[in-house]
């Protein structure tokens, strides 16, 4: 019994203390049009609760923005609001980071992303 207690002490503390954050990022070039598409999310900590800053590209960037999120575990939760110009699709997401990468959902439009891992497409090798 103790041994079952322990392991299950061990579990709720990784859930509850999963590293959400880094740099989530599917940016590429487009190799038909030579279109820059994706997104991009840097999640960072802050003193009570994280934040993000957010990007999305459908031919051109957007203008990042920054919202609060809503962390559980593994579990992101935020907003994008309706009057934005970041290229992202406005309404609720919802979200599983994974060491590979984070999966997205859309709640409004039902549209499910996922960006891997990594680093900034913005950030050149000098």
């Amino acid at each position: 019994m103790k041994a079952v207690m322990a392991l299950w002490v061990l579990l709720s503390s990784a859930a509850v203390n999963a590293d959400v954050t880094g740099i989530y990022s599917s940016y590429k070039f487009s190799s038909e049009s030579g279109d820059l598409i994706g997104a991009e999310m840097f999640i960072t900590e802050g003193v009570s609760s994280h934040f993000a800053t957010i990007q999305c590209s459908e031919g051109g960037g957007g203008n990042p923005i920054l919202v609060p999120l809503k962390v559980a575990g593994d579990i992101i939760e935020f907003t994008v609001p309706e009057e934005t110009s970041t290229g992202c699709r406005a309404g609720e997401y919802r979200g599983t980071v994974t060491d590979q990468g984070l999966h997205l959902h859309n709640l409004k439009f039902n549209v499910k992303i996922f960006l891997p891992r990594g680093k900034s497409f913005w950030v050149k090798p000098k």
